[in-house]
């Protein structure tokens, strides 16, 4: 047993289900242990003895089944966007559009007055238009919102802008022997980026080993095809803590005893690496400004962010009927007061809805736009 209590946060209402609570021991009550995904803030805890039902993603239980062992009859994988039966409870996944294999998770809680609990657990999640047309209009009883950027200063770009930039760095087909590119990556994640990069060039991927294995946990026959098992490929995957200019200028040496790079390219993506500006600002290959560089490597911080924006976040918990949000980030009280104003605000949309008067759109439309300022 873990020395720490389970957090209120971890036990969803109404179940018997945990969600990303591993660290805490084998619970007496739980009879289904949801993973969201497979970072380790997630599954910390998780070890090859583990004997609770874990549910999860194919793409998770893959990762679960491979670095940590689990006997597989405890892994219950189940698909995305199809509406399951676990225990009595409706369970649909939705990707979460954060890593591979992560999902935001809907539980549907049939109620002893014929009525239905409804919980939405986002996980770590970057919010998209498709959450809100996969969910739909019903009421939410509680909101588990991953709240890791609820402050106004963190104004991500949108991915695609951020891949598009970063792909337009790479040079042309001529000077590809020349340049490497490295992308730094955890365990599992920024896929997106270093694909790009490759397509763009007409390259191969070196990964190594055991990053090879993970990515094989992803299902994808088109990504496979693109991994090289040679240090001669031109783009190359390391680990996030190797992206600073003693590691790549080590790594550099290393990649010149398999083919004739003369410097290095690196980028390293964390929504950390942002610069506050407008909200939703236009993201170019102008906006890359090198932070470390040396006649031999260059470091690109990137915003290329896999959680949700501050304005992000308004505009999902705006566009949901939500009784109570509940964060599973830590917040300060001064940042928690905008989820309460969210919620002020979607209630104002609600009840001009109802209404056929339109000032109450007016008044609620000003709400919003206050709160992105």
């Amino acid at each position: 047993m873990s020395k720490h209590p389970l957090p209120s946060y971890k036990r969803m209402p109404h179940t018997t289900f945990t969600v990303d609570a591993f660290k805490y021991g084998k619970l007496d009550f739980c009879t289904g242990y949801f993973l969201t995904h497979f970072h380790s803030d997630h599954y910390g805890g998780l070890s090859r003895g583990f004997t609770g039902h874990i549910y999860c993603s194919r793409i998770t239980a893959n990762c679960v089944q491979y670095r940590i062992g689990v006997d597989p009859q405890f892994i219950h994988a189940l698909p995305m966007n199809r509406r399951c039966n676990v225990q009595g409870v409706f369970v649909t996944f939705i990707d979460a559009n954060h890593c591979p294999g992560a999902v935001i998770i809907v539980f549907e809680i049939p109620q002893a007055n014929g009525g239905m609990a409804r919980i939405v657990h986002t996980g770590d999640f970057r919010a998209s238009p498709d959450h809100l047309n996969s969910y739909g209009s019903p009421p939410i009883d509680y909101l588990y919102l991953d709240t890791t950027y609820l402050q106004p200063t963190y104004a991500f770009p949108s991915q695609s802008q951020v891949v598009q930039a970063v792909a337009d760095k790479a040079p042309t087909r001529t000077s590809k022997r020349r340049v490497l590119f490295v992308v730094g990556s955890y365990t599992i994640g920024k896929e997106r980026l270093f694909i790009e990069i490759a397509q763009r060039l007409g390259a191969r991927i070196y990964v190594a080993a055991a990053k090879r294995r993970m990515l094989e946990c992803m299902g994808s026959r088109s990504l496979l095809q693109m991994l090289s098992d040679s240090m001669s490929a031109q783009v190359h995957v390391v680990e996030m803590s190797r992206v600073n200019m003693r590691g790549l200028t080590e790594y550099l040496e290393m990649a010149q005893k398999h083919a004739p790079f003369s410097s290095i390219v690196a980028f390293r993506p964390t929504g950390w690496s942002h610069a506050p500006g407008a909200l939703d600002s236009q993201f170019t290959i102008d906006s890359l400004k090198p932070r470390g560089a040396s006649a031999s490597v260059t470091i690109f911080p990137v915003p290329y962010s896999e959680h949700s924006s501050f304005a992000e976040l308004g505009r999902f918990v705006c566009s949901l009927n939500t009784k109570h949000v509940v964060p599973t980030v830590s917040c300060d009280a001064a940042n928690a007061r905008w989820l309460q104003h969210w919620q002020n605000v979607n209630a104002l949309f609600a009840q001009a809805a109802k209404s056929t008067q339109p000032e109450l759109f007016s008044n609620a439309w000003i709400a919003f736009i206050s709160n992105a300022k």
